[in-house]
């Protein structure tokens, strides 16, 4: 796995994207890490992003048939200096968003 920036995954996370399956793991130090997997293209391409020590996760409108992401936003927010948390994800409807530390990235042919 590879550490990206927030412009790379921004970037790579910008398109309509199809929820293949998503994870979510406590680690023994207390935190929790998400695992995301999209299907990037119609050619069933996808990425699996690892979210680390994740906080403040929200989930709505999720479920119930095909869920499709409209975009993702990344933010770096390590200015802010706030513990434990570097970036914020937000999906562009505004339906999902949580903060995290750090991220890992994985395309999967």
């Amino acid at each position: 796995m590879t550490t990206q920036s927030a412009e790379s995954l921004q970037q790579q996370l910008s398109s309509y994207l199809t929820l293949h399956s998503l994870r979510v793991e406590a680690r023994p130090d207390l935190c929790y890490d998400l695992s995301i997997v999209l299907e990037i293209d119609e050619n069933g391409n996808r990425i699996r992003v690892i979210f680390r020590d994740v906080r403040n996760l929200r989930l709505n409108a999720f479920g119930g048939g095909l869920t499709q992401i409209r975009g993702i936003r990344v933010e770096n927010s390590s200015a802010r200096q706030w513990d434990r948390v570097r970036y914020h994800i937000t999906e562009l409807e505004d339906e999902t968003h949580f903060a995290c530390n750090c991220f890992d990235i994985t395309v999967e042919a």
